[in-house]
């Protein structure tokens, strides 16, 4: 890239993407997730009574991340505050940005410094922002995907793998990836098929270390999911079974096209990063059918998503694997690949060059209106969560939709409709059958939005409840997403210390 375009140039655009990354994460230090307190509440109750629980009655497998739950509780009990999951989530983020500038700066060859910048480019992107800081484990996530990708790599080079604990380094890897989703198990499997598919193309035997290599992977991830099936009885999370809801196969791959779209320049920049990545690496000498093998794990993934009707609440159920197989790609590209824009004549290239500028700062610009809209409504949500007095609700059974920061900031026991914290008995169950059950039992609030109080029509009567607040939840759209409490009794809304002497069940 350095005989194509001046290397401050490219320097300046990286710099200048990681400093409004700095300033958006000042703008959105508020701005969280609701599913992230369902993780706090959960860690919380683990690092107090030693039980995965979302409720605190009864031990549930309620969590899509048992390691990052985990981490959370060990840390509450140092730092026992509501910003705990924020904290984890931007050191998580900067240590992404780490590892990507620095594969950035090592860059060699157009090709290479082109798929980093891009990249770059998306991470600091608003809607990265977004997704990566919101108290989810999302940039653990991203970040492990990252070194996972990177030590797969420089297996498939055969560089730095002389030395055994090098390769025990995989096996760790991949064991703390899949405690922390076990989707990295997925990625384990992938890996070792893309090494055995071409070495039966090549018709040449795998070597002793990449043998080593792939058993240390391979038996990582398994050690990990046996400790997982041993600890809660199940591989797949409760969450998982109540997400398989989808109505066709096909809603399901366009919900999954939708979430891209919906993460704007987060996730069609990642999308194009990778695009370019394989284009690439397939070039790279040796690597054509290898390269080919292990990216056809992403639509391979979309088809097993389909077959399940697995429901895609959003871009960060793709980041995965994603960022592993730019992370792959991205090293094995040849140093001395080109692109080829970069060899037409200094006129075309650089109307080219400022086309495209012109058109990130326009879609930049267009996200980050977007998240501020997003943050300002709910930040607002999250400070009236915070500085609301909900002790009235503790002791009591609230019926929810949205169930994190209700269920964390009220400490009441959540009667989740979507199935989420419930337990596997009722995250089995359809959606309607699951919601008839749960208002068949007593129920003294409700925290739902419109869509969903129509859902209750015929099952639980609410039109004479009391209306305790409302609180916005706006999506990318700009839908705000208006959600009601309301209250059966009025008098407990009205006097809240009649529900504070209820004792919690």
């Amino acid at each position: 890239m350095r005989d194509a375009l001046p290397a401050r140039t490219v320097l300046a655009v990286a710099l200048l993407c990681v400093a409004l990354a700095a300033l958006m994460l000042v703008q959105t230090r508020n701005l969280f997730l609701d599913d992230t307190f369902i993780h706090l509440r959960i860690a919380s109750n683990l690092a107090t009574h030693d039980v995965y629980s979302f409720n605190g009655d009864v031990p549930a497998y309620s969590t899509s991340s048992p390691l990052y739950t985990a981490l959370l509780a060990m840390l509450w009990k140092l730092m026992p505050m509501v910003w705990l999951p924020k904290i984890v989530g931007i050191a998580a983020y900067a240590s992404l940005l780490i590892l990507v500038g620095v594969a950035f700066f090592r860059s060699r060859g157009s090709a290479q410094t082109a798929i980093y910048l891009t990249w770059v480019i998306a991470i600091t992107s608003p809607m990265a922002i977004r997704w990566l800081t919101d108290g989810m484990e999302t940039a653990l996530v991203a970040t492990t995907s990252v070194v996972l990708g990177s030590l797969v790599a420089a297996l498939r080079l055969q560089s730095g793998f002389s030395h055994p604990w090098l390769r025990c380094s995989l096996g760790l890897v991949a064991a703390i990836a899949t405690l922390l989703r076990v989707e990295f198990a997925y990625l384990a499997a992938l890996a070792t098929c893309a090494f055995v598919t071409d070495a039966l193309w090549q018709r040449s035997p795998l070597s002793g270390r990449v043998r080593l290599g792939l058993l240390s992977l391979v038996g990582g991830s398994l050690l990990s999911l046996m400790a997982v099936q041993a600890y809660f009885g199940y591989v797949l999370p409760d969450t998982a079974l109540a997400k398989a809801v989808a109505s066709t196969a096909g809603g399901t791959v366009l919900d999954s096209v939708k979430a891209h779209l919906a993460a704007s320049l987060f996730g069609v920049g990642t999308l194009i990063a990778w695009s370019i990545s394989f284009w690439h690496a397939s070039r790279a000498p040796g690597q054509r059918v290898f390269v080919a093998a292990l990216n056809a794990g992403l639509p391979l993934l979309l088809v097993l998503i389909a077959t399940r009707h697995q429901d895609v609440q959003g871009y960060r159920y793709f980041v995965f694997i994603e960022f592993f197989l730019l992370a792959v790609n991205s090293a094995l590209v040849a140093p001395a690949q080109e692109i080829s824009m970069m060899r037409n004549q200094s006129r075309w290239r650089s109307m080219a060059l400022l086309g495209l500028t012109m058109m990130l700062v326009a879609w930049e610009s267009y996200d980050w209106r977007r998240l501020e809209m997003l943050s300002a409504g709910r930040s607002a949500s999250f400070e009236k969560f915070l500085l609301g007095d909900l002790s009235y609700l503790r002791g009591k059974r609230g019926l929810a939709w949205d169930v994190g920061m209700i269920g964390y900031f009220s400490q009441s026991t959540i009667l989740d409709s979507n199935g989420l914290v419930n337990g596997r008995g009722m995250a089995r169950l359809p959606a309607a059958e699951r919601l008839r059950q749960l208002t068949a039992t007593p129920v003294d609030f409700v925290f739902a939005n419109d869509d969903q109080l129509k859902q209750l029509r015929g099952l639980l009567e609410t039109s004479d409840w009391h209306l305790r607040a409302q609180y916005q939840f706006p999506n990318f759209s700009g839908n705000p997403d208006t959600h009601y409490l309301l209250v059966r009794d009025p008098t407990v809304a009205a006097d809240p210390t009649r529900a504070t002497s209820n004792p919690r069940p």
